[in-house]
């Protein structure tokens, strides 16, 4: 007889504001300032990048939040790049743009967005 691993439960994607984004302008040097359109595929990725994620990895954004996000267009290895900033609702100024913490645990979490690809390539917590 063939016993089966009961199936990984997905982790479900993080509930994003309803408000709009906070799109950072050009700051520097190879800087660019993202499409509408080009944030909206991004935030449309969050779903499907998270349902490849077990729901038991502990490397994962805090449950229960809702989270703002702040987004900046940037070169990186000669592609276009959204570096994303999300972090619960009224915890930082919408004006500030680009927040970066080493500490908040679970609850600030950043990626890197493609956006010649439409993928996530990159997400991580904060502090880790």
């Amino acid at each position: 007889m063939t016993v089966l691993a009961a199936a990984s439960q997905a982790a479900p994607a993080p509930v994003l504001s309803p408000s709009p984004p906070t799109i950072c302008k050009p700051g520097a040097y190879n800087d660019w300032l993202p499409a509408t359109a080009q944030v909206e595929q991004l935030e449309q990725a969050l779903s499907t990048y998270f349902e490849k994620i077990p729901l038991a990895d502990r490397q994962l954004p805090a449950r229960g939040q809702v989270y703002d996000r702040q987004y900046r267009g940037l070169m990186r290895d000669g592609r276009k790049m959204i570096y994303g900033s999300f972090y619960p609702v009224g915890r930082f100024r919408d004006d500030e743009c680009l927040i970066v913490s080493a500490d908040g645990g679970n609850q600030l979490w950043y990626l890197w967005f493609d956006a010649q690809d439409g993928q996530i390539v990159q997400f991580h917590i904060g502090g880790r």
